[in-house]
């Protein structure tokens, strides 16, 4: 300390600090379908916040999915609570988080979006909220988490307070678009790739490892469960898995009943089917 001068302690973090950091938050996930769950449980958050704010219309809750096989995107949204545009910087740095101790919300890490971003080629949030319309875009997350570079990331953001439906509850919502999508990060997890796997196994996920499926009852809140309807679609071609032989004394297995076949060619424009908690309906383009 020169001359016994006060200073700042501990000190702002280096960038090789801060990867360290942010990798150690990706090495956390390591199934191929963690990218979906860390989602919906967001966006079933914010729908229950939204529902105790005294908004409880009947068949008003939804959640949209859309999983794209020829640009390896995936596209979340939904109409809860939305995402508090004046607080993005504080929530996405790398130990940011909304989650509070609230017994009905699902997420436990709250650094799920910080995985999404840094497992992407570009990631984009859009929500309107009652802080207003807000947006942001950040590109090459990943590839910078594995290089040297010595600069931050840059991002663009935009935040329209005066917007006319920030007070407008029935507006509000969040669109997570994740794309071109790398991860898990272990390297023993990497060969089930999430876009290497059917509609047929990306359903049975859903249903089994989210908080629109399964997993909820055994977070405790299955009781608190909300009337969510889902839409899952599939866009681009799925992976062909080659056909295994049958041995005669062998049965096929049963996956709890995901029985949508591989996604085909449709006529555009079909007509969407979205149901409750209880099922997923599936379309296929």
């Amino acid at each position: 300390m020169a001359n016994g001068e006060k200073r700042p302690y501990p000190g702002p973090p280096s960038i090789k600090s801060m990867r360290r950091r942010i990798k150690s938050i990706c090495q956390n996930y390591t199934h191929p379908w963690d990218i979906l769950s860390e989602l919906i449980q967001n966006s079933v958050d914010a729908i229950r916040r939204l529902e105790d704010a005294d908004n409880k219309e009947e068949g008003r809750w939804g959640i949209r999915i859309i999983f794209d096989y020829s640009t390896r995107t995936i596209v979340v949204s939904d109409n809860g609570s939305g995402f508090p545009g004046k607080k993005w910087e504080e929530l996405l740095s790398p130990d940011g988080t909304d989650k509070g101790d609230e017994d009905k919300e699902v997420g436990e890490k709250g650094v799920g979006l910080k995985f999404c971003i840094f497992s992407s080629g570009k990631f984009t949030l859009k929500s309107m909220s009652s802080d207003g319309r807000f947006e942001v875009e950040i590109e090459n997350a990943a590839e910078w988490l594995d290089s040297e570079v010595e600069e931050y990331l840059e991002v663009v953001d935009n935040l329209d307070e005066t917007h006319e439906d920030k007070d407008k509850p029935e507006k509000y919502g969040t669109t997570v678009i994740v794309e071109d999508f790398s991860g898990p990060f272990h390297e023993e997890s990497k060969h089930m790739d999430i876009f290497s796997q059917t509609p047929e196994t990306i359903r049975y996920w859903i249903r089994t490892y989210t908080s629109i499926g399964q997993v909820g009852e055994y977070l405790g809140v299955e009781a608190q469960d909300s009337d969510i309807q889902v839409l899952l679609v599939f866009k681009g071609d799925p992976p062909e898995w080659p056909e295994e032989e049958e041995e005669a004394t062998e049965e096929e297995p049963d996956i709890g009943g995901a029985t949508e076949e591989a996604a085909t060619e449709e006529e555009p424009g079909s007509e969407e089917k979205p149901v409750d908690e209880d099922g997923v309906e599936v379309e296929e383009e």
